[in-house]
């Protein structure tokens, strides 16, 4: 059930999304750990490695070293590493929810980039690919073929 059909279904009552979350978890019966999993989408453990920054749990130190043994850079392998599809995460989600998802994903990852590796440390961004329907957050920057770095976004 969304917030809305919710909302709609107690007509007289004001809730919050802490009262809809309440409902929906109790009506899934989700375990600790599932609230867990949703703070660390939000809140990663970051490592820096050969001085760029990865999200801990993407990392891969075989796909890294690899990727170095082919040529590649650190600062090209960070942000395909660091990519993680929000459209994948969940069920059936609608692309402006999965929008709205990794904006906030992006923000707080941000936020705690700012607050680990200071003001001047690489950014999170949101990345739409809207012909397939699917949204990334990520830490890095895609390069070009001059090797100059550019957003990238669909």
């Amino acid at each position: 059930m969304d917030i809305r059909k919710f909302c709609r279904s107690q007509p007289r009552k004001k809730f919050s999304w802490s009262d809809y979350l309440h409902a929906t978890s109790t009506h899934l019966d989700l375990q600790g750990d599932a609230y867990l999993a949703f703070f660390e989408l939000f809140r990663p453990r970051f490592i820096e490695v050969d001085g760029v920054i990865f999200v801990s749990e993407l990392f891969s130190r075989k796909e890294y070293d690899e990727s170095l043994a082919r040529g590649r850079t650190s600062l090209t392998i960070q942000p395909w590493m660091n990519m993680l599809e929000i459209t994948a995460l969940f069920n059936s989600i609608e692309l402006k929810d999965a929008k709205r998802i990794a904006d906030a994903v992006s923000h707080s990852w941000n936020d705690k980039l700012i607050a680990e590796f200071g003001s001047n440390s690489i950014q999170a961004q949101v990345i739409v690919e809207e012909a397939q329907d699917e949204v990334f957050v990520t830490v890095g920057q895609f390069q070009t073929a001059s090797g100059r770095s550019k957003a990238h976004s669909g």
